[in-house]
């Protein structure tokens, strides 16, 4: 497993919330929700600039960035128990918004993102991504993501919760401010 820590990761998040927010802020600005931009849109670009971090650090040589990476080896990613019987039974599909990984590994996964627009989810869609974050980063199930990022993007803030080992561990607001 990689040596990347936190505040390795944070930096990286913080960075392309930054350059997502100065360069395509407009992205978030409408005036309805249905004259908005999807959500896979505003994730690729902040993908993108998660991306343009890794390729310039030999610390993240190994990892690839992407979008609804809805595949684990041979079957499609989910969320599973465990019966007595040690029986694997799919409770639902989990497809993440954005990942940080190494293809074709379990064992090197960093970093799980879920994305909402502010003012444009339900609750029952933030507790499945709560609910996804928390077995996504579980050291006891299979994809073992080191951290988890659920992120409500506001027309000029960010609102960052963090989740390791199964649980939510921090929160964190970030406010752009137009350059002048």
């Amino acid at each position: 497993m990689n040596n990347i820590s936190l505040e390795d990761i944070k930096y990286v998040v913080n960075h392309a919330l930054k350059m997502f927010y100065q360069l395509d802020s407009e992205l978030l600005n409408y005036k309805t929700e249905e004259a908005a931009v999807s959500e896979r849109c505003i994730v690729f670009r902040i993908g993108w600039y998660i991306q343009s971090m890794l390729q310039v650090n030999e610390n993240y040589s190994e990892f690839s960035v992407d979008s609804e990476y809805n595949r684990c080896f041979d079957h499609p990613k989910g969320m599973y128990i465990q019966t007595l019987e040690g029986i694997k039974i799919k409770i639902g599909n989990a497809i993440p918004d954005l990942i940080i990984h190494q293809r074709k590994s379990n064992s090197n996964n960093l970093a799980i993102f879920e994305f909402k627009k502010a003012g444009s989810y339900a609750e029952a869609g933030c507790a499945d991504d709560y609910k996804k974050l928390m077995y996504f980063t579980d050291p006891n199930n299979e994809y073992k993501f080191k951290f988890g990022f659920w992120i409500v993007l506001h027309k000029n803030a960010a609102d960052v919760h963090i989740f390791q080992s199964g649980k939510e561990k921090s929160h964190l607001y970030y406010i752009w401010k137009a350059e002048k």
